[in-house]
């Protein structure tokens, strides 16, 4: 036992000198060190040893609570309560009772000064220690968890068994917009309300008639389900969760809630709803929602034997007209073809946008097929119309194609696959116009689909060749070169057309490796020639290319190291290209043409006369020639027109020092016309057809044949 006293410091005062003297010596033999055995035979004297040295456990006569010094009484209490030292009172028998006039008497330990035994003495300092250590020790771990319950994040309500609120943490009370007065006593039924959906407010009519199946999941409609009221009567939508408490024999004690104020996850939730379903610039529904309305309007139809239209729409050349405006200006045409299809929708009807320049429209109880080609005509007429745009008026045009829902296996993915179809034909058909799905268009899109598969293929399988048409320099009678022309024979599609395999091979994206197959097939043949001594300085041989070539960056470079490999004159390579390929993108158009001709290859504009080459590019365009389109030469012997556009681009190209190249020559009267105005070659099957490799070798043996 007095091991464990030991270690402590025990702090005697007393006046009564035999008391003293006796409690100390049963206290001696506990104490190993009489150093931690302090004794005071006042208070006074008792509170400087107290000062002055680390105490564990304070004996004191009772008699100093009520004859004592009032000043050294309250310093001792404070210092004792500060410190929290046990003390054990040692009762003295002698006071009477009218003596013990302290009315505020401490909660501490007692035994009788006279008659103790020093187990019980031993027993009692212990438990007094060993109670204060606890004391401590459950004051800390309550400190420690209100600190948690004020940090936390959650606010925290707890309540008695009546419901009345009894506390209220920090965070809770932020949420209340309270404090605690503002709470405490309350009914924890005060603090909710009465919840009703939260409508979400978008700009656009066009969501009156989105099917209630679907405003939940995008947001239009959120309930919170479960409201609290802040202190200024204002509802907050909360998550929350609560705990009943009980003591040991389940008996309720009152109730723990934890809640949250949602409004801005619900708010964000909200939003991110909203960017699922709808995009971003127009606040339009998107393509995957369009397909779920689609999906619902089946199951209606269905029900009701009707039918319904979806129409896929796309702006002519938007890429265009964008690059020509700034990022703001394209955005706000955008959101103006929104507005103005807006405008014309019918009243049962839906509208989105797909993606970029394309948007879509579903039209309820289609009575007929004139009914969808009146409305898409009606469109067209209506987005004729100029927009305003940062006080400009911009002219745009659209493409539409349409499907039509009659069938009841139909899927909203076979009708929006339909509408794509129909505009593709749409735009074939040379845009600005509308097609409406049929039969016809299902054979189209099957053999599209066809040679798409096919070209994969067409190189690996050689099933792709040249032809060669040959160019004559109509003032000398002499075969200046040939013009390579594409063909390709598939074993199951046959003779394809390159105006047919040509457009698809741009949307699977196999041109540039065509492209990059006639150059190589283009420099092997002329690497033949030169070796064999058949052409001359002057001959070239014209290779179509593509805007996709143009685009490339090292396109220039892929030349000259596919003419090195070949040893290859430059000279001899001729690059034929449309004003469309080159109106793409003029500046970069330029850029790559400069460093081709740089190189020494010539170059000519294509079908000329066809599309919309401003003057002002053309005098930049680092470029050799013009070619006269075939529809222009062929009508030069009866329209007068066509003769005088003719002489107009002969005359446009030598007042730019460029040479002149007229196609499809078909007649001596043509030949002659084009002899009389000074065009300096031309081709066409008034000299011959397009012929293979073969024979265009053996036609290059008869170098100076004459035009006849």
């Amino acid at each position: 036992m007095g091991k464990e006293l030991s270690k402590h410091r025990i702090l005697l005062i007393e006046d009564d000198l035999s008391a003293r003297s006796s409690l100390l010596a049963m206290l001696a033999n506990d104490f190993s060190h009489q150093d931690n055995l302090l004794e005071a035979s006042s208070l006074p004297e008792g509170l400087i040893l107290f000062e002055e040295n680390t105490v564990d456990c304070i004996l004191l006569g009772e008699q100093f609570l009520y004859y004592s010094d009032n000043e050294a009484l309250d310093k001792f209490q404070q210092k004792q309560q500060a410190l929290e030292t046990p003390v054990v009172l040692l009762n003295d028998i002698t006071l009477r009772k009218e003596d013990r006039v302290h009315t505020d008497q401490p909660q501490w330990e007692r035994v009788p000064k006279q008659g103790v035994s020093g187990d019980e003495l031993n027993r009692v300092i212990r438990f007094s220690i060993e109670h204060t250590k606890l004391n401590k020790k459950i004051r800390q771990i309550q400190h420690e968890q209100n600190l948690i319950l004020e940090c936390a994040g959650e606010g925290i309500i707890v309540t008695d068994k009546e419901g009345i609120i009894t506390y209220v943490n920090q965070a809770g009370l932020d949420y209340l917009a309270a404090n605690q007065t503002d709470l405490i006593g309350k009914h924890v039924k005060t603090l909710i309300a009465d919840t009703k959906p939260l409508s979400a407010e978008h700009g656009s009519n066009n969501l009156i008639n989105l099917p209630n199946e679907l405003k939940s999941r995008m947001g239009i409609e959120i309930s919170p389900g479960f409201s609290f009221l802040n202190i200024h009567n204002q509802p907050f939508p909360v998550e929350y969760s609560s705990t009943l408490l009980h003591d040991e024999d389940y008996n309720h004690l009152g109730m723990v809630i934890l809640f949250q104020d949602i409004s801005n996850r619900l708010k964000a939730e909200k939003i991110a709803a909203f960017h699922t379903c709808f995009d971003r610039l127009t606040e339009l529904p998107n393509r995957d929602l369009f397909k779920e309305v689609i999906t619902l309007a089946i199951l209606e139809a269905s029900k009701k034997a009707s039918n319904f239209a979806v129409f896929h729409i796309d702006i002519d050349g938007f890429k265009k007209v964008n690059e020509a405006l700034d990022e703001q200006s394209g955005d706000a045409l955008l959101k103006a073809f929104a507005n103005r299809l807006e405008t014309n929708l019918y009243p049962e009807s839906f509208l989105a946008r797909f993606s970029g320049d394309e948007f879509g429209i579903l039209i309820k109880d289609i009575n007929s097929m004139r009914q969808v080609e009146h409305y898409a005509q009606s469109l067209l007429d209506s987005i004729s119309d100029p927009f305003a745009i940062d006080g400009n008026e911009l002219y745009v045009h659209a493409s539409i194609g349409a499907s039509v829902y009659g069938d009841n296996d139909a899927s909203a993915e076979t009708l929006l696959r339909q509408a794509d179809i129909a505009l593709q034909l749409a735009k074939e058909n040379g845009r600005n116009s509308y097609y409406v799905h049929d039969k016809k268009a299902n054979s189209i899109n099957t053999e599209r689909l066809k040679i798409a598969s096919y070209l994969h293929r067409a190189i690996e399988n050689q099933e792709f060749y040249l032809n060669l048409h040959p160019q004559y320099c109509i003032k000398q009678n002499k075969l200046l070169g040939f013009e390579v022309l594409l063909r390709w024979n598939n074993p199951d599609l046959g003779i394809v057309s390159p105006d047919k395999f040509i457009p698809i091979a741009e949307e699977v994206g196999l041109i540039n490796q065509i492209d990059d197959w006639v150059l190589e097939q283009a420099c092997q043949e002329l690497s033949q020639w030169q070796q064999q001594h058949l052409i001359g300085d002057d001959f070239v041989l014209a290779v179509n290319i593509s805007a996709f070539q143009l685009r490339q960056k090292d396109f220039s470079q892929k030349v000259k190291a596919t003419l090195d490999s070949y040893n290859i004159s430059p000279q001899h390579l001729e690059f034929e290209l449309t004003e469309t390929a080159l109106m793409r993108s003029v500046d970069d158009s330029i850029e790559v043409l400069g460093k081709l001709r740089a190189m020494g290859v010539t170059i000519s504009i294509d079908d000329f006369g066809t599309a919309y080459a401003s003057l002002t590019y053309l005098k930049r365009l680092p470029v050799h020639n013009l070619k006269i389109d075939r529809s222009f030469v062929m009508d030069i012997e009866n329209s007068q027109s066509d003769a005088k556009i003719v002489e107009a681009i002969i005359h446009l190209a030598h007042s730019l020092d460029l040479a002149v190249i007229a196609e499809g020559v078909e007649t001596k009267a043509q030949l002659e016309f084009l002899q009389d105005h000074d065009c300096e070659k031309a081709q066409g099957y008034y000299f011959s057809k397009p012929t293979d490799v073969e024979t265009a070798t053996n036609l290059l043996r008869t170098m100076h044949l004459k035009v006849s």
